[in-house]
């Protein structure tokens, strides 16, 4: 009966067959190229990071861009209960934040402050604790003109290490929001 659900399902994409049966078991047909989202966004990430380690930016910015284009959310969310995906859900969810991490870095650098800021934004969204991400939103807003909210951004970096881990920002963070403070460049 499953065998027969998923040829039926298998059959609105495409008429060949694509679970055959050979040497008394089912399986795929080996001449059926199949596309996963997931191993196209490793490879997107794995070009990103060597190109951003070969000061490649541009092209490790478009790398990360597609990354970031193909996660559509975790892994299996319909199935939140299920417990062998809990590894590589989390696996993913993290290689993504630390995609828009490393993306947010890059638009900072090429002095895109706006993208960075919000690239910066999404991050804080998953990893609240992620100090010097707060710094850089907090540079973002002040070269934006808008060190009200670099201020704020502080606070909301004080409030969440408080909170999540029980500590104080450190003192590059406290330094940066002093000379924000004080209308310094940074």
């Amino acid at each position: 009966m499953a065998l027969h659900g998923v040829r039926r399902a298998l059959r609105t994409v495409t008429d060949r067959p694509i679970v055959v049966f050979r040497g008394n078991r089912y399986g795929l047909d080996p001449g059926v190229q199949l596309w996963l989202d997931v191993d196209e966004f490793d490879r997107h990430l794995r070009l990103a990071r060597r190109l951003h380690l070969a000061g490649q930016c541009e092209p490790a910015i478009r790398e990360y861009e597609m990354a970031d284009g193909l996660y559509r959310g975790d892994l299996l969310a319909e199935n939140p209960y299920e417990d062998w995906p809990v590894l590589p859900r989390d696996q993913l969810r993290l290689a993504h934040v630390d995609a828009l991490d490393h993306l947010g870095d890059l638009s900072f650098d090429a002095g895109r402050y706006a993208a960075a800021a919000s690239l910066c934004a999404r991050v804080l969204e998953d990893d609240p604790c992620r100090e010097a991400t707060h710094r850089r939103l907090m540079r973002c807003h002040s070269r934006l003109g808008q060190p009200h909210l670099a201020l704020l951004q502080h606070r909301a970096c004080a409030a969440a290490l408080w909170r999540d881990l029980g500590v104080e920002p450190g003192p590059q963070t406290r330094s940066l929001y002093e000379r924000i403070r004080r209308h310094e460049q940074v």
